[in-house]
């Protein structure tokens, strides 16, 4: 954890090295007060969240997420990242310095699955669950035909209906999204388009489907529709 700027505004970031030998797709821990700290000694550093209505009791209960949600092979390191107080940012080190790390939870790749592990820093023990993700999947309807599988994106969300066709792709880098959407557009869907760095909406030259995708470059997610166009 380290002081940094992000957007122009002073944060506290957060980053890590992966140092297992897995492909690590998410990271995120949670921390809450250290026992020893007062209510009083929150005022200052906490002053900007007491300011819209919370007291210093509300803010010893808060937890501090530091998430971040890019892949980071193995042996590399992470990009910084911004730190969650109950809905608000961490502005300082210092803040974070009176939290105590409390669970630490870890999606990493193996054998082509997506596995969840968990840190318990309370018992000092680690578990993992016991299901898994599948980032190959995806639907057998006919809207899930048209649109082809992100090449590098990793899929942990379908919705196969005939209907709709919804996926969630996680870890996706700006790259990786600019080129699924040439794919859609290989695919066919070059018609009424809107677009933008992070939103690519099209329907198909038979006016058959419509599709919308939504990306997000903050945390690497993809959001992805498919729609059957209604004949007025």
């Amino acid at each position: 954890v380290s002081q940094g700027v992000d957007g122009g505004s002073r944060r506290a970031m957060f980053s890590y090295t992966n140092n297992s030998s897995f492909t690590i797709i998410s990271v995120e821990l949670s921390l809450t007060f250290q026992d020893d700290i007062e209510p009083e000694e929150l005022e200052e550093p906490f002053a900007y969240i007491i300011e819209n209505g919370s007291t210093t009791d509300d803010i010893l209960e808060g937890t501090m997420r530091c998430e971040s949600t890019l892949a980071v092979d193995p042996g590399e390191t992470s990009g910084d990242r911004t730190m969650n107080f109950s809905g608000y940012y961490v502005l300082t080190v210092d803040q974070y310095g009176m939290m105590s790390p409390d669970m630490l939870t870890i999606q990493f790749l193996h054998d082509g699955l997506i596995y969840e592990e968990y840190y318990d820093y309370l018992s000092d023990s680690y578990s993992l669950s016991s299901e898994t993700i599948d980032p190959n999947q995806w639907g057998e309807r006919e809207p899930s035909t048209v649109i082809p599988h992100p090449e590098n994106g990793l899929v942990v969300e379908v919705e196969d209906t005939d209907s709709r066709f919804h996926f969630e792709a996680v870890a996706m880098t700006p790259e990786e999204f600019s080129a699924y959407v040439n794919a859609c557009r290989d695919a066919g869907f070059t018609s009424d388009v809107t677009e933008s760095d992070s939103i690519y909406y099209a329907s198909d030259a038979d006016g058959t489907y419509r599709i919308n995708l939504m990306y997000s470059d903050h945390d690497g997610n993809l959001s992805a529709y498919v729609d059957p166009i209604q004949a007025e």
